[in-house]
């Protein structure tokens, strides 16, 4: 027997169709042939059809679109970040990350013809989007500033840079999120799992001034610094318009296609030798001023909406070489900062930056 969907799945395969609706009128079909450059800028690294990625629903052929699921992006993200150590926060500029995404389907085993879905996985990894002038077009952040008291007496100003790894092929090693949309339609909700954020970076001291006076560094660095977040569990009505109407970014979760929040902590080792040009090692202040195990980062990441159109729009390229600043990753090209319109306003293209806590994390 075929049981009636609910109210609320109706409201949620509405509201699921109005933003796949706005992604269809925004991304033309392709023709056929037309195949996107792989990587699509140097720099970045290729990605191979890899259904593997994410679990997926597979037509009764077994065949499997690579095109239809897995895409290059981009996304503004903001954040903050702070020191255990120093007991201060700093913020991390909004800026754009290239984005590597593939997302996943998979059927309501409720379902008695296997047509509709339940699950909806999504896997990515993401890619700073270097400023001008960085050692490479990709993989380095934006400077952060940092202004700080070490030893309890000396007053430090700092600019890190930080910048992503690369593996065994020298290709770079992106952030790695995954994240999972459950539908529940006897419940009248959608269920957003905690999506887990994490990578490796190396944190790299570009400008110093200790006590107000500049010291010229040479090579300064803590290598492979370990991120790891998460979003929240988060729960959205599917009533009164659907939970794409409903979902608010702010509140902690997150979801693919709308952005969310991420809090965790960065590990950030021992810097090693960081001579000036008198000769004085500074590592030991640098290191009671940043390092430390648990040093806590709130991250926010906007709609995945910075990119620019292929030929004949056949598919999307991410924010290319130099193009850090989300304005000019085409961030804003449909019409504004709100993505989805009336629809949602609560979603955004650059997402506003994250407030500061009152004080210190102790």
């Amino acid at each position: 027997m075929i049981r009636p969907r609910s109210r609320g799945a109706h409201r949620w395969v509405a509201g699921l169709a109005v933003v796949l609706l706005v992604v269809l009128l925004r991304t033309p079909a392709a023709p056929a042939h037309a195949e996107p450059p792989n990587p699509p800028w140097p720099g970045l690294p290729r990605f191979g059809c890899d259904p593997d990625r994410v679990p997926h629903w597979y037509s009764g052929d077994g065949d499997y679109s690579c095109g239809s699921v897995a895409a290059w992006t981009g996304v503004a993200q903001t954040g903050i970040a702070g020191s255990v150590r120093s007991r201060q926060w700093a913020r991390v500029p909004t800026s754009a990350l290239a984005v590597n995404v593939i997302y996943g389907a998979l059927p309501d085993p409720d379902s008695p013809t296997g047509s509709s879905f339940s699950s909806f996985p999504a896997d990515g990894r993401a890619f700073f989007v270097s400023p001008r002038g960085s050692a490479q077009d990709y993989g380095w952040s934006p400077p952060i500033q940092v202004r700080t008291i070490a030893f309890g007496a000396i007053p430090v100003e700092a600019t890190l840079q930080l910048s992503q790894t690369v593996d065994d092929d020298g290709e770079l090693v992106g952030l790695h999120f995954s994240a999972v949309t459950n539908r529940e339609p006897e419940n009248a909700r959608t269920r957003y799992d905690p999506a887990p954020l994490e990578g490796t970076l190396d944190v790299h001291l570009r400008d110093v001034k200790v006590d107000g006076v500049p010291v010229n560094l040479g090579r300064c660095a803590a290598p492979r610094a370990r991120l790891q977040a998460v979003s929240d569990a988060l729960y959205v009505s599917t009533e009164g318009g659907g939970d794409f109407a409903n979902y608010d970014p702010g509140a902690g979760g997150f979801q693919a296609i709308m952005g969310g929040i991420f809090n965790g902590v960065v590990a950030i080792p021992p810097f090693g030798e960081c001579r000036t040009t008198t000769g004085d090692d500074i590592a030991p202040l640098l290191t009671a001023m940043v390092s430390g195990e648990d040093n806590p980062v709130r991250i926010r990441v906007g709609s995945p909406s910075c990119f620019t159109p292929g030929p004949d729009y056949a598919y999307q390229l991410p924010p290319a070489p130099g193009q850090s600043d989300p304005v000019e990753a085409n961030c804003l090209q449909w019409g504004g900062n709100q993505w989805l319109g009336d629809f949602n306003p609560r979603v955004y293209a650059i997402p506003p930056d994250l407030p500061l806590p009152d004080g210190p994390r102790p």
